[in-house]
C-alpha cells in the first residue's frame, strides 16, 4: 500500500474509532439514565448553525403568545419573536439572568408556570422518556413547536448515538405520542432533515 493510501487509511480508521466511542459514550449515559451536562456547559456546544432551525421555529409561533423554550443555550430564539413577548428561557444549565435549571431527565420534574407556547428545538431527542414529559408539560400550554430528528430521515442507530440522540421516534411515533393527549399537528416545516412541527389541543378528539 503507497503512502497516500496508508494515510486515508490511517484517517478513515481514527474517525471511526472517534464515532464508535461517541456511540457507546451516548449508550452508556442512556443506559445509566444520565443526562449529557458535561457536553452541554460550555457555550463553544451552541452551534450558529442552528439559528436557522430557530428562525423556522419562530414562524410557527403566534404573535405575542408567551414563550417557554427548553434547552433554551444562547436564547436566540427571543430575538426572532414579537418586541414584548413574554420569553422564559430554561437549560439544563444556567444560561444567564432568567434562566429556569431543569435536567428534562430528572426523576421529579418542577413544576412550570402557565404559557401559551411550549418549544423545544434540537432537544427531544436527548430525553430518555419523551411521552413521560409531554405529559408532565401538557397543562403548562395548549401549543407545542418543536424539531425533531426523526428515524424516516435518521434510521441508522448507531449514527444516531454518534450524535447523543437516546431515542428513535418516527414522525408517525411524534403524532401517537401527541395524539394521546389530544393533540394534533395543524403545522410543519423541515429543516435538514429533521421534522419541524406545531402541536395544538384539539377539542374535537
Amino acid at each position: 500500500m503507497k503512502v497516500p493510501q496508508v494515510r486515508v487509511a490511517a484517517k478513515f480508521a481514527i474517525r471511526m474509532a472517534h464515532e464508535y466511542k461517541l456511540a457507546l459514550r451516548t449508550s452508556l449515559l442512556k443506559f445509566l439514565r444520565i443526562s449529557d451536562r458535561k457536553r452541554w456547559s460550555p457555550s463553544s456546544s451552541l452551534s450558529e448553525n442552528w439559528d436557522e432551525r430557530l428562525a423556522i421555529i419562530a414562524r410557527l409561533i403566534p404573535d405575542g403568545a408567551p414563550v417557554l423554550e427548553f434547552g433554551a443555550g444562547r436564547m436566540v430564539l427571543k430575538q426572532y419573536l414579537k418586541p414584548g413577548t413574554v420569553y422564559t428561557p430554561s437549560d439544563i444549565v444556567d444560561r444567564g439572568p432568567g434562566t429556569i435549571v431543569c435536567d428534562l431527565n430528572a426523576e421529579e420534574l418542577p413544576k412550570f408556570a402557565r404559557h401559551d407556547v411550549v418549544v423545544f428545538a434540537g432537544v427531544l431527542e436527548y430525553i430518555f422518556d419523551v411521552p413521560r414529559l409531554i405529559a408532565h408539560l401538557v397543562d403548562v400550554a395548549d401549543v407545542f413547536v418543536f424539531s425533531y430528528a426523526i428515524t424516516d430521515s435518521y434510521g441508522v442507530r448507531r449514527s444516531r448515538r454518534r450524535h447523543g440522540w437516546v431515542n428513535d421516534y418516527s414522525s408517525a411515533d411524534l403524532d401517537s405520542i401527541f395524539a394521546s393527549h389530544k393533540m394534533v399537528c395543524d403545522r410543519e416545516d423541515t429543516w435538514d432533515g429533521h421534522r419541524i412541527c406545531r402541536f395544538v389541543k384539539s377539542a374535537g378528539l
